[in-house]
C-alpha cells in the first residue's frame, strides 16, 4: 500500500488510541490537499485526496468516484486536529475520521460509515469505553458531550447547563488503557472531567484548576511546528523509483535521481503519493494542489487534472433490482417480476437521492423486503426482512414506495413477492 508522502500530511499519534492526526491548514478554507494515499480493496482501488473542504476519492479512471463535503469548525485557539486516519472497526484497514459540520467516518472503499449531520465543535478518536480492536469517537457539541461507537451507536451522552466551557482535551489520564476527557472552564480555573468506561455516578466529575496536559494536546502541536501547507519551501516525495520536487515555480520528477522532467503547474503543491490503480505495473504520480489534484505518467508526462472540490460534487443515486421471486401470483416468472418492479422503481429511487440530500453520509447496502399481494395485484404490505443501510426513515420510505408498484393478481387470497434491492452511489465533479 502506498503511502502520503507529502510534507503537509505529517502525523502524530494519540497516545491510547493508536489515531493518526493529520496537521490541516488553520486558516479559511483554502481547498489546499494537504493528504493523497492510495486506499481502497482489490476491486476498487483509489487515491484518496483530503483537504479543508473534506474528501474525495479518484477511481482507476482518473475520475472522481465520490465525495463528501464539510466546513472545519473549531474553537478559536484550538489545538486539537480535525482529521484522522485509524482503524476504528478493527478490520485491519484505515477509516477517515472528520470533524467540524458535518462530522463523519468514511471507510477506506469510500462506503459512508455514519455521519452527524449537525457537526462536532471537538471530536476525538479513541478507546473510550473497553479495550478491544475497535475506537470510539467523542463528540463535542457546545456543551453536550457524546461518545459514538465506530458504527454509529451512541453509548454515552452529557449535556450541561450552567456551564461555559474552553478547550477540551482527551488522554488516557488514569493509566486504564482507555481515553478520557477534561474540559476547560472558560475561567481555567476549575474543569470537567470525562471517564465514558466509569461507574455511573463517576463519569462526569467537576475538578478544581486547569485540564491537565495531554499527549493529544502535545502531538497536535509538534505536527503543527512541522506540517506547513502554504507551499512555501520545496517538498520531496518518494514513490516506487520516482521522486518529486517542487523548485523555481515548477515540478521536478526524478528517477534514482535521473531527471523524468518538469511540470508547469497552475500552483503550489502541498502532498503527493505513487500508486498504480490501473494495474498496469507503472506507478502513476498523483500530486495534490488547490481543488486538483495532478496525475502524472511514469515517464513525466501530465495525463490528468482531477477537480478534487467537494463542495462541487454532484451525487448520483442507484437502486438496482438484485432479485424478485414471486410465489401464488398469475404471473410469477422472475425475469417478468423483476421487469416490473424495475419499472416501478422511480419512488424508491426518489427515497434514497432525497434522504442523501438530507444525510450525504447516508450508507450503502441492501434492504430485503417481503410484499403482499392481494387478487387485484396491489401490493397491501411490505414487511422489511433486512437492511443494512441502518435507516429506519429511508426504509419506511422504500417500504412505502414499493406499495405503490402494480402487480399481477395473487391466485388465491393472497401472494407473496420477495423483493432484494441494493442501494449505492457515484459523486462527479
Amino acid at each position: 500500500m502506498a503511502r502520503n508522502i507529502g510534507i503537509a500530511g505529517l502525523f502524530a499519534m494519540v497516545c491510547g488510541a493508536s489515531a493518526t492526526l493529520v496537521a490541516a491548514p488553520a486558516a479559511a478554507s483554502t481547498g489546499h490537499i494537504f493528504h493523497l494515499a492510495q486506499v481502497g480493496t482489490a476491486d476498487r482501488p483509489l487515491v484518496v485526496a483530503a483537504s479543508d473542504r473534506g474528501i474525495v476519492f479518484i477511481g482507476a479512471d482518473n475520475k472522481v468516484f465520490r465525495a463528501f463535503h464539510h466546513d472545519r469548525r473549531a474553537r478559536p485557539g484550538s489545538t486539537q486536529s480535525w482529521f484522522w486516519i485509524d482503524d476504528i472497526d478493527g478490520d485491519k484497514r484505515d477509516e477517515f475520521v472528520g470533524a467540524g459540520s458535518p462530522s463523519f467516518v468514511v471507510d477506506d472503499n469510500a462506503d459512508p460509515m455514519w455521519g452527524i449531520t449537525g457537526g462536532c465543535d471537538q471530536f476525538f478518536v479513541g478507546d473510550f469505553t473497553d479495550s478491544n480492536a475497535t475506537v470510539e469517537m467523542f463528540c463535542r457539541q457546545g456543551n453536550k458531550m457524546q461518545v459514538w461507537s465506530f458504527d454509529g451507536t451512541k453509548v454515552f451522552e452529557w449535556a450541561g447547563t450552567g456551564y461555559s466551557f474552553g478547550e477540551c482535551y482527551a488522554d488516557d489520564y488514569d493509566s486504564d488503557r482507555k481515553m478520557e476527557v477534561a474540559c476547560d472552564f472558560t475561567s481555567k480555573k476549575k474543569h470537567m472531567f470525562f471517564d465514558p468506561d466509569a461507574e455511573a455516578d463517576a463519569k462526569f466529575v467537576e475538578r478544581e484548576g486547569e485540564a491537565p496536559e495531554s499527549e493529544m494536546k502535545q502531538g497536535v502541536d509538534e505536527a503543527g511546528q512541522a506540517g506547513r501547507v502554504n507551499g512555501s519551501e520545496p517538498i520531496e516525495a518518494l514513490g516506487g523509483d520516482l521522486t518529486v520536487r517542487q523548485a523555481d515555480g515548477a515540478v521536478v520528477i526524478e528517477r534514482n535521481t535521473t531527471m523524468v522532467g518538469t511540470i508547469n503547474l497552475p500552483g503550489p503543491i502541498f502532498s503527493a503519493v505513487a500508486a498504480d490503480l490501473n494495474g498496469d505495473g507503472k506507478s502513476e504520480l498523483y500530486l495534490g494542489g488547490a481543488d486538483n489534484v495532478f496525475v502524472v505518467d511514469s515517464e513525466g508526462k501530465l495525463i490528468a487534472t482531477v477537480a478534487s472540490n467537494p463542495d462541487r460534487a454532484r451525487r448520483q443515486a442507484r437502486v438496482t433490482v438484485k432479485s424478485a421471486t414471486a410465489n401464488g401470483l398469475t404471473v410469477s416468472d422472475r425475469d417478468q417480476v423483476k421487469a416490473t418492479v424495475e419499472q416501478g422503481s422511480a419512488p424508491i429511487m426518489k427515497c434514497y437521492s432525497d434522504n442523501m440530500g438530507r444525510d450525504q453520509f447516508t450508507r450503502v447496502g441492501d434492504m430485503l423486503f417481503e410484499v403482499t399481494v392481494n387478487k387485484q395485484g396491489k401490493a397491501v404490505e411490505a414487511v422489511k426482512r433486512h437492511s443494512s443501510l441502518a435507516n429506519r426513515d429511508l426504509e419506511t420510505c422504500v417500504g412505502n414506495a414499493i406499495k405503490k408498484i402494480g402487480f399481477s393478481a395473487s391466485t388465491a387470497d393472497k401472494g407473496t413477492v420477495n423483493l432484494r434491492l441494493e442501494f449505492y452511489f457515484v459523486d462527479a465533479l
